[in-house]
């Protein structure tokens, strides 16, 4: 997990012992079940916003090569002509 550090928050009463019979009823402490909903929330969020990345196909790979001599010799396409394009 790395180097761990303390983070400290503030919860009503009523929550702290909520958490407090929830952790006892599964034989963990209370630090120990906190800290592995907080990774599990972080876990789901990271995987929800991770882009995947993927090996280009063979004509894009293509596309990139003949894109980067065209603009290597100046050649371009304006903004302008590809919108008007569709």
């Amino acid at each position: 997990m790395g180097q761990m550090k303390t983070l400290a928050v503030k919860l009503p009463d009523s929550a702290i012992k909520e958490l407090k019979e929830i952790a006892d009823a599964q034989y963990i402490p209370t630090r120990t079940m906190i800290r592995a909903w907080i990774m599990q929330r972080l876990n789901a969020e990271m995987s929800r916003t991770r882009i995947l990345e993927v090996e280009p196909e063979d004509d894009e790979v293509e596309a990139i090569i003949e894109g980067e001599k065209q603009f290597a010799t100046g050649e371009s396409v304006g903004w302008e002509s590809l919108k008007s394009s569709n």
